[in-house]
């Protein structure tokens, strides 16, 4: 069980205790590895993933070592919170942390273009960290590269 703060506050409610929510006000959820919930569903195979869960990114892909190993999505779509977001809750982690974390296990953080193009190189932590606002990336597997190069295009 862990607390989730504001949970009046649709869509931007946190583990984190952000600045924007009201920490007086929360629910106790049970939570569950994403391992163990695939490995419960018998799930075998990822295509894709969207991951916007307001500064626990981090954590949901550290719950996810089995499913990096046995059945790699191909692309996680996840918004990623820089320092601008003056507000953030400090045990967030910095998206440098979670870009570092998600090439350990083959992808790339890919900008999206207007046409659907996954924009190379890819984006750095420095250069999200820096960003004015909140910042989508497609993770994009290694293997997504290779397989479907016209996905991809080098700015």
């Amino acid at each position: 069980m862990l607390p989730l703060f504001d949970p009046e506050r649709i869509g931007n409610s946190s583990f984190h205790a952000h600045g924007w929510l009201d920490k007086s006000s929360f629910v106790s959820v049970p939570v569950i590895a994403l391992d163990d919930y695939a490995r419960n569903a018998g799930i075998s195979s990822i295509e894709g993933m969207k991951i916007d869960i307001e500064g626990a990114e981090l954590e949901a892909f550290q719950g996810m070592t089995d499913i990096f190993e046995r059945c790699p999505p191909r692309f996680v779509v996840c918004e990623l919170m820089p320092d601008a977001v003056s507000s953030r809750a400090e045990s967030a982690a910095r998206p440098t942390q979670i870009i570092e974390f998600m090439a350990g296990k083959r992808y790339l953080a890919c900008r999206l273009d207007a046409d659907g193009t996954l924009l190379l190189p890819p984006v750095s932590g420095e250069a999200v960290e820096g960003a004015p606002h909140v910042v989508n990336v497609i993770f994009a597997h290694a293997e997504l590269q290779r397989q479907r190069p016209d996905l991809f295009r080098t700015t």
